[in-house]
């Protein structure tokens, strides 16, 4: 009996730490659509995104002494302010800011989406509201620098 508790417990903790948050993940956008206001009226419209980091914030990242709530930080490649905060939510995580963000690190999956623009007016048409899918994977742990060309979409 001990021996059977003891290979469950092995293989209830391997199954945890294979589902959990890691540190840091690179993300890229698989297809996006939105809506772009042009001549008088909203069109549908296709974006090129940009690939961005998930990662936990750091001491000297804005934002950090609120870590307890918000522990992680979307970041656009080479910026040093995150454009979103997120929460983790069993292990999901949940990010606001610019936009919003939700992750689910079991299946490497995300949704984003821009939302400014159409509500605001007329005033307010330079902002393009849009929606991106895509898959994120996990960095080495102790990653130094990030990988020069980020993977191919499909894992």
């Amino acid at each position: 009996m001990k021996k059977f508790a003891f290979i469950f417990f092995a293989l209830f903790s391997l199954a945890a730490y294979s589902a959990e948050i890691k540190v840091a993940y690179i993300c890229a956008t698989e297809a996006s659509t939105g809506f772009l206001y042009s001549q008088g009226k909203w069109n549908v419209s296709q974006f090129t995104e940009k690939d961005f980091l998930i990662r936990k914030l750091r001491e000297n990242d804005p934002g950090f002494n609120n870590s307890n709530k918000t522990p992680y930080g979307v970041f656009e490649l080479d910026e040093k302010v995150p454009a979103m905060f997120c929460s983790i939510r069993d292990q999901s995580l949940e990010c606001s800011g610019l936009g919003r963000l939700d992750f689910l690190s079991e299946t490497g999956r995300f949704l984003r989406t821009y939302t400014n623009g159409y509500i605001g007016g007329d005033e307010y048409t330079a902002a393009q509201p849009k929606i991106m899918l895509g898959t994120c994977k996990p960095l080495p742990a102790g990653y130094k620098e990030l990988p020069k060309k980020v993977y191919p979409p499909s894992l």
